[in-house]
């Protein structure tokens, strides 16, 4: 099947809005040397055991961690194992001669660094160890099933009495030195083909090809972490909680993060990292923006809050990343009798982390002129911003490279690198620094060495005070480190471990996921790795987008439908049809080419692929009818069975059924409202009104869908609005049935989609060059421009230069008005178009205080450019005019 898209026509910017995100842990680092601090908890240190159901150490149980001096305990034995492998190392305190012993040598095989100390004998042959180095040790054991006692190891050093070695001397194997073992040193692996007992090698399905230590077997079929242990999957431990992982094994990192997959299960890793990249699948990953929370400008280059000629505006949307998804589609609706989600595709899919600076303003006098500039002198910015995370892992010495950017423009004014001052000591997942209590952190300087100061012109500043600009922080790269724990669990960073070969790294192998969940919430960023179908060497698992998901946001299932939990515990559900989907033209392409090919035709159904951008927008208003005995919808009664779910909302023939919480709606703002339906009789067949409007009849001012729906299969409807300046039209959503039978519906959403403008095509509409670009209609220039605002009057009609515009096309047109003081007024505002058409007139009756007037018209066929006009009707009236703007409406 073909999938249909919604739009066709407008445009759609998909914001992922705002993003809070919290503390968690911290760590101090310092610039000049390596770092190293203590986790707040330590993950687990010692010996890595395997234990193997045969004499052969071939049939593999499981793997323990955290093996100490106390090797094991006859307690805890499984009376399966015959043999057990320990490997690791050991760490000496004290320079000297050390003899190593068990208390069962017998049936012990023990080696230092290659070099056998015990062969099923005592040898008492003493070891040369130095203070603080590190040794490999490897143990082999059989007969396990005699064992009378608990098995220890021991040292003696310099002759003295024999002692279990100490805990903090006995430590875990270096699994990413294991990876690049050369085949001269076999006798090091974690899984070996052979064992110490005859040496000699034997072939069997434990394979461990890329030398992580977890069998190839395992990886392809499944395993997860239980009991501190790495045991193969069954069924049966799903119920339990646990997790079914699967990786590649033929790369020992899968997702080509830092860590390699045994670490990742494993929690070998810094603590700061989320749950969810313990998966091998799942990256750890940092994904870094700058959010700026206050925009300090002066017409000095010392730019401090509170000095002479200093101002300072605070930021609306602070802490905003976006995904710039240009989604196009028409507005309007459709019904799709399939069981599935439609999705939007972006021709513009680029993402990046950007802090739109929307700065509420309704100060007539310019902000140049406050200062003390004109408009073509420099003013000096200094941005106050906090970094935040909202990928999977923590980043430390931070560094973020940002571009000022005019938005509309495009105009970059600086790109700005951290300096020393600014760096960043460390950011963990879905935190913030400096901490949200803490004052942000002042970016006033354009490169590193703080020599170059950020400078706009007078005309840009006033350009962001009236709104025809807005000036973009975009974060384009992150220079940092990433951690990794040592011998004994401390977390160590320095200078060679750089996140950016890694990301690039990761990105080649992945595919992007990102969970939009709206202004004020917590967005996420993930990456899962998919298989390189070039390559048939490419062992990477293949998964369904739905798995990435699950996985990606460490989702789970609950009555079949999948949920993840934020950070304030609250459950969100993110099943396909409680979400809408964006998605790039690449990943759309495959998605339909997949669902062509498939019986179940959902987009989680279809195979995820590296490369795939998609992005998860959460609804703005939902209802799954769930709650017991509360539809949250008048006239609707609550049935068992839904779409998604235990429950579903139903409303009888001819009834009517609404939301009791009116959406709450922005001006200018496009939206999407969706629902599955269907009638409750195979042969039942209903008119209906799917409906955002004024009225609870579905027939006010604001936009419906009418559909025929039959049978009792689902059906997707879905239409598309734009508020204009009347979001109160839209505010009552419900569904009108009309038919033979009861209606029955779940999953209705509305999803919210940000309104963008183009740039302000009035030339000086605030009146900050004076009267450049104003003239009378007799040519002369009968008007003043005083405090940077116009002063007309009856006696002329003030217009400003004709500018280009597109026909067929809608337009805003907004403007400030008040009457000039000691006079009346009543001006006339007019747009003459192609052939001195008029296309628009207003007049307004003013008064003492200033009031922005909005209007929203669509431009005809022979609509090719437009100018302004105004004057004044009242005979000896005086009007003043500020803040004209004309721009494009994109929804």
């Amino acid at each position: 099947m073909k999938l249909k898209s919604i739009f066709k026509c407008l445009t759609i910017t998909a914001v992922l809005s705002q993003i809070a995100v919290y503390p968690t842990n911290s760590y101090a680092v310092s610039d000049n040397e390596n770092k190293i601090k203590m986790e707040n908890k330590k993950s687990i240190q010692g010996l890595v055991g395997y234990y193997f159901k045969d004499t052969q150490f071939q049939e593999l149980d499981f793997i323990s961690l955290g093996g100490q001096s106390k090797l094991l305990d006859k307690e805890k034995l499984n009376n399966k194992n015959q043999t057990i492998r320990w490997i690791g190392r050991i760490k000496p305190s004290h320079t000297g001669n050390y003899i190593i012993s068990t208390s069962s040598d017998k049936n012990i095989v023990l080696q230092v660094n290659g070099e056998t100390i015990i062969n099923q004998e005592s040898t008492g042959k003493p070891l040369k160890l130095e203070k603080d180095k590190l040794y490999e040790l490897k143990i082999e054991y059989q007969n396990i099933t005699d064992s009378s006692s608990d098995l220890q190891l021991f040292w003696s050093i310099d002759g003295k009495q024999k002692e279990q070695i100490p805990q903090k001397n006995v430590l875990s194997p270096n699994f990413s030195e294991k990876e690049n073992l050369p085949n001269d040193k076999k006798d090091m692996l974690l899984l070996p083909n052979f064992n110490l007992f005859d040496n000699t090698s034997h072939s069997s399905n434990l394979k461990d090809t890329d030398k992580d230590g977890i069998p190839d077997e395992w990886e392809e079929q499944g395993y997860t972490f239980k009991n501190q242990q790495i045991v193969k999957w069954e069924d049966s431990y799903l119920a339990q909680g646990y997790k079914n992982y699967v990786s590649n094994p033929y790369k020992a990192r899968t997702v080509a993060d830092p860590y390699t997959d045994f670490e990742k299960v494993s929690g070998h890793m810094p603590e700061a990292t989320k749950d969810e990249a313990k998966d091998p699948l799942v990256a750890a990953y940092p994904a870094v923006g700058v959010g700026m929370e206050n925009l300090i400008f002066s017409k000095n280059e010392n730019v401090t809050e509170g000095a002479s000629g200093t101002k300072s505006k605070s930021v609306t949307d602070t802490n905003t990343n976006t995904n710039s998804v240009d989604v196009g589609g028409e507005v309007g609706g459709s019904i799709n009798p399939f069981a599935f989600a439609s999705f939007k595709v972006s021709t513009k899919y680029s993402h990046s982390w950007t802090n739109s600076t929307a700065i509420q303003n309704s100060e007539s006098e310019s902000w140049s002129k406050q200062i003390g500039i004109n408009t073509a002198e420099s003013a000096f910015l200094n941005a106050n911003v906090r970094y935040y995370n909202a990928g999977t892992a923590p980043i430390y010495d931070l560094r973020p490279t940002s571009n000022f950017v005019f938005q509309n423009s495009g105009t970059s004014i600086a790109t700005i690198t951290a300096g020393a001052n600014q760096i960043g000591n460390s950011l963990g997942p879905s935190d913030t620094y400096p901490k949200r209590e803490q004052a942000p952190i002042s970016l006033d300087k354009a490169n590193e060495e703080g020599t170059v100061k950020i400078a706009i012109n007078g005309e840009q500043l006033n350009a962001i005070q009236s709104h025809s600009e807005k000036l973009n922080l975009e974060t384009t790269q992150n220079k940092g480190q990433y951690g990794i724990l040592d011998d004994t669990g401390k977390l160590v960073t320095d200078a060679s471990k750089q996140w950016d070969p890694i990301r690039t790294n990761i990105d080649a192998v992945s595919g992007s996921l990102i969970l939009d969940a709206g202004t004020s919430k917590e967005n996420l960023e993930r990456r899962v790795a998919a298989k390189n179908e070039n390559d048939p060497e490419d062992k990477t698992p293949e998964i369904t987008i739905g798995d990435a998901i699950k996985k990606a946001f460490n989702a789970k299932e609950k009555d079949g439908r999948l949920y993840y939990t934020d950070r304030t515990g609250t459950d969100i559900y993110i099943d396909e049809s409680s979400v809408n989907l964006i998605v790039d033209e690449k990943t759309h392409k495959e998605i339909e080419k997949q669902l062509e090919q498939i019986q179940d035709k959902k987009v989680y159904k279809t195979k995820w692929k590296r490369g795939m951008n998609i992005t998860l927008r959460l609804p703005i208003a939902y209802y799954d009818f769930e709650a017991s005995g509360n539809t949250n919808w008048h006239y609707t009664n609550q049935e068992n069975g839904g779409y998604t779910g235990k429950k579903h909302g139903m409303i009888g023939p001819n009834g009517n059924g609404y939301a009791k919480k009116n959406l709450d709606l922005q001006p200018y703002t496009s939206y999407t409202a969706r629902a599955y339906v269907k009638t409750a009789s195979p042969i039942g067949k209903n008119n209906v009104m799917f409906y955002a409007d004024s009225t609870i009849s579905g027939d006010g001012n604001g936009a419906r869908q009418n559909v025929t729906i039959e049978g009792d299969k689902w059906h997707v409807i879905e239409f598309s609005f734009n508020t204009g300046g009347h979001p109160e039209y839209f505010q009552k959503l419900g569904l009108k049935n009309t038919g033979n039978t009861n209606l029955q519906f779940d999953d209705v959403s509305v999803s919210k989609w940000r309104q963008v403008l183009g740039e302000n095509l009035i030339k000086n509409g605030n009146f900050d060059e004076g009267k450049n670009y104003w003239k009378t209609t007799n040519g002369d220039f009968l008007f003043e421009i005083k405090d940077g605002y116009l002063i007309g009057g009856s006696n002329r009609v003030v217009i400003n230069e004709k500018f280009k515009v597109k026909p067929n096309t809608t337009y805003k047109l907004e403007y400030d008005l008040r009457t000039n003081p000691g006079f009346k007024s009543n001006p006339k505002i007019k747009l003459i178009g192609t052939g001195s058409r008029m296309v628009f007139e207003d007049t307004v009756t003013l008064s003492n205080d200033w009031k922005t007037y909005s209007f929203d018209f669509t431009t005809d066929s022979n609509t090719q450019d437009i100018s302004f006009q105004i004057f004044d009707t009242k005979q000896g009236g005086y009007y003043n005019l500020d803040n004209v703007k004309f721009r494009e409406v994109c929804f």
